[in-house]
This record gives C-alpha cells, sequence and structure tokens, in this order.
C-alpha cells in the first residue's frame, strides 16, 4: 500500500482526487484496506473513488447520469486499472442490481438531498443498508436542517425546503438521523459544517450492526 507522498499540490491532488474532506480523514485514520470491496452510490466522476483505485480496491460505482460515468472510467483506465470499468454502472439508487451484503464500504456523497420526497429518500436508505455487510461502512455528505433552527426554513410536504441560497434541496433531519442509529452505529461523532446564511452540510461515519 503507498503512502502518501510529501510532494507538491499536484501531486497530492494527483494521489488523491478531489476526495471529500471527511473521507479522506478516515483514509488518513486507517479504516480502509486493500482488498476491501468499494461501491460509490452516485459517484459522479468518480472524485472520491481516485485513492481507492491507485491502492488497489475492489472499486464498483453507480450513478443515474451515464456521461459522468464515460469519464469515471476513462480515469479507471488511465490509473491502470481498466478491469474496473466493468464494475461502472448506470443505475438508479432506489433499486440497485447489486446482490445483499456486497461491500464493506458504501460512499454516498452530495446525493441524498436530491430525494424526489421522503419514500425515494428511504428507498435508498434501504438498498445502501442492502448490499453493506454487517460490519460495513457508510459514508453519507448531505444538506442537513441540522444548524440551520434560526433561518426559518420553508419546506412543503415532499421534504423540501427553500434554503437561504435560493436553492431546494430535500433535507437531512434527527428523525432521519435517529432512525439509521437503529441499524447504523456512529463510527465518528456526526459533523455538520454551517455556511451561514447559505445552508448546512452533514457528514455521516457510520458502522452496519
Amino acid at each position: 500500500m503507498e503512502t502518501l507522498n510529501s510532494g507538491s499540490v499536484p501531486q497530492l491532488n494527483a494521489e488523491l482526487g478531489n476526495m471529500d474532506l471527511y473521507l479522506l480523514d478516515q483514509v488518513l485514520k486507517g479504516r480502509f484496506s486493500p482488498g476491501m470491496r468499494i461501491l460509490d452510490a452516485g459517484c459522479g466522476e468518480g472524485r472520491n473513488l481516485v485513492w481507492f483505485i491507485r491502492q488497489g480496491f475492489d472499486v464498483f460505482a453507480c450513478d443515474v447520469a451515464e456521461a459522468p460515468l464515460q469519464l469515471l472510467r476513462y480515469q479507471m483506465r488511465s490509473l491502470g486499472r481498466p478491469e474496473l470499468t466493468e464494475q461502472v454502472y448506470t443505475m438508479d439508487l432506489e433499486q440497485m442490481l447489486f446482490p445483499d451484503q456486497a461491500f464493506d464500504l458504501v460512499i454516498c456523497s452530495a446525493v441524498l438531498h436530491f430525494s424526489r420526497d421522503e419514500e425515494h429518500f428511504q428507498a435508498m436508505l434501504h438498498e445502501l443498508k442492502r448490499v453493506s455487510k454487517p460490519g460495513a461502512y457508510l459514508f453519507i455528505r448531505a444538506a442537513t436542517t441540522l444548524g440551520m433552527e434560526a433561518y426559518g426554513l420553508k419546506h412543503n410536504s415532499k421534504g423540501w425546503y427553500s434554503l437561504p441560497d435560493g436553492s431546494e434541496r430535500f433535507l437531512i433531519n434527527t428523525q432521519h438521523l435517529e432512525a439509521l442509529s437503529r441499524d447504523w452505529e456512529w463510527a465518528e461523532p456526526i459533523k455538520t459544517v454551517l455556511l451561514p446564511g447559505k445552508r448546512s452540510m452533514l457528514s455521516v461515519v457510520a458502522r452496519k450492526m
């Protein structure tokens, strides 16, 4: 397993890609080891997968949009892992075609706040749980109501909120987290980043019980 070098910023960027800061924190804590099977659910262009690809992990990825997946496949080939291109799928997260208990780590970053409604959100959560092995890690990053209490958020019956930054998103709330904790234990304290007058982003690292 390679160690991160102390080279220039471009060198580090080449090694890490544009990995989410809180996922990088877990990498630096040594939570993940080569040989683990990883799924990035809603991967986009795969910005969180570069390090895992370089380190020899068994990487799977899916997204509803095909165009960014083409870029991910190109990146896999350029990183010397062309075999992984066969494990990249155009797929809806609420009905994934992977077998039960298939993965040691499931990443779902900046996806859940685009849920169409509560039913869609719960269906995606169910799938993330179904494809995770007992003891598997789950990494979620999504917009949340936490820290936004002072802004008088307006929401509709489908769980979407109008945010101060002008966007509209489905937000994870305390009830969602309480429900999540019935099947998952927190591997890290829940963290939020508040952008005052804009939005609040939640990071969850949990382990399946």
